[in-house]
């Protein structure tokens, strides 16, 4: 069985938990491009843009009746290019005596261009444009004029054509009828003249009408030019080209803009390093809270998520010393998840082991015994990691005797087992390290052993090497109930957490599911909560030595006082000690027990043996 890699769409949550866990590089995109935007900025000298707006009134031909009337946008345009054709500058510059240059920009939604000029002096911009539009005004209109000139000689010569033609027509009839005279002695020279002209009255008389029809047309023409003159003499117009607005000082630069290119600067810094944030979060190969492992494990609940929590020493136990503190309730979490899933599957023995070394599963499954413990139930903590012990160490416990002095019967099982401080919570130590780790969990005696401790505590809690460095592990979860892993925050890589699960997946191991260790506040606010509710509410107590010595002395029994406890066992001080084990096999009813010629000689060995630790403090009330 392989366990698919699965990653979550991006919605709008996985893309405001992308950006709040990297908005440290996004503000830092943001903050190195809006830097250097307004560093180049104070280097810039300021510019200043000043226009003029025209108004373009489309022409009217009448001279020519075949002309068609142009595309009104491409007039515009025409008109654009033409004011800033070298053309027209070098006649600005012998109408001025000045080099000027603007720029003509035709409106999309009226007859009008709009010229401006840029540079460093405000006024010589304005005066630049102004003077440029006033000159191109009046060249404008000398050429309207030039054309309209040219349009009247063209029709005066035109008319002048028409006439002579008709003069012509009325010359050739004249000579016919002078010759006709002239012959009166010979009439049939007279009659022969005559046909010819009867002939040629026939032949002109159709042309002399065509001529007079054009001739009248081009009258009428250049009549109406006539009139144009007289209204725009009038009216003083002789421009198709009408100025609406002069150009203004500009009071401020058109650039640089500060706080525009700033804002500019920031979205550019907020996009790239978005970007940049997905990419690293595509790349990011370390678990980095709790969505992380909801992302990848969709099928695998995360039980817990223990917050981090600095200031505390080595080997310390969160859940005893600082029990108000959010790490504490993280573990509680834990316990109170385990309660749950023991309502559907028998929980007695529960494996706790990481895909790597160094991702906390050893305080884990410290912190989890005791949580479980203060709750009233009997607890054993099974220390398997014959390589580097280390759960020992939590309760100042020797390592001389353990589970390896049991297995290799150097010890019996009452020897090997040691009360801790915490009422109700036992711990068998590995041992001394033995040179076959593997094999020897993986005896029928160890399975044998942790039988008899499930049937004698409500539950066992086995501490175990990292999955993947070596097998131990999952040779032990073959003896759990349920294997929980258990995941350090930023340590802990995602490739590692694959192959571990998929190790189990296809051992076929029971998984209770995932414990999420040293999670930040970001990663927490990241999923929708944080941990002010104990920090603020509540708040982490800092307990003084006299406040610790005044409890002890509340408790004599108890050697080892906690805190802020859980409420005392009622109906008496004392808690139940473990049941005696003999070679009946009699315990807490499950039927299991460890058997007595396996481990230790006649007489078997016995619990009752074992000192029952410090008592809970008796109920005040």
């Amino acid at each position: 069985m392989q366990i698919e890699h699965v990653r979550s769409d991006f919605d709008l949550r996985t893309i405001l938990r992308v950006i709040w866990r990297r908005k440290l590089s996004i503000v830092l995109s943001m903050a190195i491009l809006v830097g250097g935007q307004l560093l180049l900025t104070s280097r810039q000298a300021p510019v200043y843009s000043s226009c003029s707006q025209i108004l373009v009134t489309p022409e009217t031909n009448l001279f020519n009746t075949n002309s068609s009337v142009a595309d009104p946008t491409r007039a515009l345009q025409n008109e654009s290019a033409i004011i800033t054709s070298v053309t027209i500058r070098d006649l600005v510059r012998q109408q001025t005596g000045k080099r000027l240059s603007v720029s003509a920009t035709p409106s999309d939604k009226s007859d009008t261009v709009k010229l401006c000029a840029s540079g460093s002096s405000a006024q010589k911009v304005t005066d630049t444009v102004n003077e440029y539009t006033a000159a191109y005004t009046k060249i404008r209109e000398r050429l309207i004029e030039a054309s309209q000139g040219q349009s009247r000689g063209q029709l005066d010569k035109a008319i002048a054509d028409l006439q002579a033609r008709l003069a012509r027509l009325d010359a050739a009839e004249t000579t016919i009828k002078d010759e006709i005279t002239a012959a009166s002695g010979d009439p049939s020279r007279q009659n022969s003249l005559a046909t010819q002209l009867l002939q040629l009255q026939d032949t002109n008389s159709s042309q002399r009408t065509n001529i007079n029809n054009q001739l009248g047309k081009l009258q009428d023409q250049r009549n109406l030019v006539s009139i144009v003159d007289v209204v725009n003499s009038a009216q003083s117009t002789r421009n198709n080209i009408t100025v609406l607005t002069y150009a203004n000082v500009p009071k401020s630069p058109t650039s640089p803009k500060p706080m525009r290119d700033a804002m500019v600067a920031a979205l550019a810094g907020l996009l790239i390093g978005t970007t940049i944030a997905y990419a690293r979060e595509q790349t990011e190969d370390h678990v980095r809270g709790r969505l992380d492992l909801e992302a990848d494990f969709p099928d695998y609940p995360v039980l817990a998520a223990v917050p981090r929590f600095d200031g505390i020493g080595p080997n310390e136990i969160i859940t005893e010393r600082r029990r108000t503190s959010p790490a504490a309730e993280g573990y509680r979490k834990l316990r109170t998840s385990l309660e749950f899933l023991s309502l559907t599957q028998r929980l007695g023995v529960v494996e706790l082991t990481s895909p790597a070394a160094g991702e906390g599963k050893t305080t884990t499954a410290v912190n989890l015994a005791v949580a479980v413990a203060q709750s009233g139930q009997r607890v054993i903590i099974v220390c398997a990691d014959f390589r580097i012990p280390k759960a020992h160490l939590y309760f100042d416990l020797p390592n001389d005797i353990g589970m390896t002095s049991v297995l290799l019967d150097r010890a019996t099982l009452a020897e090997a087992v040691k009360p801790t401080r915490v009422p109700g919570l036992y711990m068998l130590p590995a041992g001394p390290v033995p040179s076959n780790p593997s094999e020897l969990l993986d005896s029928e005696r160890a399975h044998e052993l942790i039988d008899a401790l499930a049937a004698r505590f409500d539950l066992v809690i086995i501490d175990t090497p990292p999955i993947l460095p070596v097998a131990d592990p999952l040779v032990t979860a073959t003896m759990a109930d349920a294997t929980i892993v258990v995941v350090r925050s930023r340590k802990s890589r995602r490739r590692q957490l694959r192959r571990a699960m998929e190790t189990l997946a296809q051992l076929e191991i029971p998984l209770a599911g995932l414990v999420l260790n040293d999670e930040t506040a970001d990663e927490a606010h990241a999923f929708g909560y944080g941990y002010g509710y104990y920090g603020k509410s509540y708040g982490h107590r800092e307990v003084s030595n006299a406040v610790r010595a005044e409890e002890a002395a509340k408790a004599p029994d108890d050697p080892y006082p906690t805190l802020l406890a859980d409420p005392p066992v009622t109906g008496g001080s004392t808690p139940t000690p473990p049941p005696e084990v003999n070679g009946n096999g009699s315990g807490n009813g499950t039927g299991h027990a460890f058997p007595a010629p396996t481990f230790d000689a006649p007489p078997p060995p016995s619990f009752g043996e074992i000192p029952t630790g410090p008592e809970r403090p008796a109920d005040p009330s």
